[in-house]
């Protein structure tokens, strides 16, 4: 086991908090888990751990703030974010009414059409969105 490599710990109010980036979760730590996280960091195997550590580790494993040693993380991310990218699961739009600038800027050389989008899309946009 080894500690996640998205774990930032600070000290805030007297108080030792740890937040996991990846997971997004936030917690208080006390003596025994950071004792146990000193462990991991030395390699776990080389110590003893008591059955109130056993049961931390449990915890922690189960909300990303240990993994297996196997585990690569990055490797990890890459893949979610590529199912997430490629899923049909859901859809995301960009909607632009408009396609005028609204900088206005006294410099610009550019030349902007009005060009507003249709009563039609606005319609089918909508329907899309009740399917």
């Amino acid at each position: 086991m080894k500690l996640s490599r998205y774990n930032l710990i600070r000290n805030i109010n007297e108080k030792t908090m740890l937040f996991n980036t990846k997971k997004c979760l936030l917690a208080e730590m006390d003596e025994n888990s950071l004792g146990l996280m000193t462990k991991l960091e030395q390699g776990i195997e080389n110590f003893e751990i008591s059955d109130v550590e056993s049961e931390i580790l449990l915890i922690m494993k189960d909300n990303g703030v240990v993994v297996e040693n196997t585990v690569d993380e990055i490797q990890e991310l890459k893949m979610e974010h590529l199912s997430a990218k490629y899923s049909i699961d859901f859809l995301d739009l960009t909607i632009a009414p408009t396609l005028d600038c609204n900088f206005g800027c006294p410099y610009c050389y550019q030349t902007c059409e009005q060009v507003l989008m249709t009563d039609e899309i606005q319609e089918n946009i909508v329907k899309l969105g009740r399917v």
